[in-house]
């Protein structure tokens, strides 16, 4: 995590930088080598809707019971990381109102 130590005293501090630690191998092995980094990625462009509405995609994927085990794993992990570049937007989104 570019150096970064991250450290809690808690069991859901510790479950979620296990979560993040694979949503990051995700994001540098699969997502990065396939689409790109930003800003020349393909998310750059899209609204803070348009992500929106792909986790809604990747959400709706999962709930239908007949895809494996395997891929309801990797949907959790894109809905994740759309979560971090939705976070991002409304931020961005926030700052330019201000």
């Amino acid at each position: 995590m570019n150096g970064t130590l991250m450290h809690t005293n808690t069991n859901r501090g510790t479950q979620f930088i296990k979560f993040a630690k694979d949503v990051l191998t995700h994001v540098d092995t699969y997502t990065i080598p396939q689409y790109g980094d930003a800003p020349d990625d393909m998310v750059e462009s899209w609204s803070a809707e348009h992500v929106r509405n792909q986790m809604d995609k990747y959400i709706k994927r999962m709930a239908n019971n007949g895809r494996g085990h395997e891929d309801n794993l990797l949907s959790c992990l894109k809905i994740s990381h759309y979560a971090c570049i939705l976070m991002d937007k409304l931020k961005t989104e926030a700052m330019k109102k201000c």
